[in-house]
């Protein structure tokens, strides 16, 4: 991947066929719906900086700071990224606290365990796992990861009063 972002910065001819040839792959082979090229180029140049190795020094950084919260969420049906990866990702992280939502039932009960963990300050690392879910998770747990997000606020704004 890191090559076709290189031929595309360096070699402007090249622009057109690759990000043809990239939509169409994208949306034919992924299953992903772009709108043109131009975009699944880009989608591409993320990618390229989004490796687990890449990410090493920024996962270094957070491990760093003991303070930090995180709630790490990814799923095991997941066609792009395969699990093993995001588990090894969600290891990379010191004192992350793992749960698992298997279905929508669940996901009341495991958004409580975190704004429990979250305002209680026992823990300030999470990981979700959606077990049952594909890529597009956070469509489906949107309300799961917000009310994560939430209680990370409000734990932060207690901790500095």
């Amino acid at each position: 991947m890191d090559n076709i972002r290189y031929y595309h910065e360096n070699y402007p001819w090249l622009r057109g066929p690759m990000e043809w040839a990239l939509y169409h792959a994208y949306n034919r082979v992924v299953g992903l719906h772009l709108k043109n090229g131009r975009i699944a180029v880009n989608a591409v140049k993320t990618l390229t900086n989004l490796y687990l190795e890449r990410q090493m020094e920024n996962i270094d950084r957070i491990n760093e700071n003991d303070d930090l919260h995180l709630l790490l969420c990814y799923s095991g049906k997941d066609h792009l990224i395969e699990t093993e990866i995001s588990e090894e990702y969600a290891a990379a992280f010191n004192g992350l606290t793992h749960m698992v939502c298997t279905d929508s039932s669940k996901e009341d009960t495991v958004a409580r365990e975190i704004e429990k963990s979250f305002l209680s300050s026992s823990h300030h690392r999470i990981s979700v796992f959606f077990s049952n879910d594909s890529h597009f998770a956070q469509k489906k747990r949107a309300q799961l990861i917000a009310r994560g997000v939430v209680a990370i606020s409000k734990s932060s704004v207690k901790a500095n009063l």
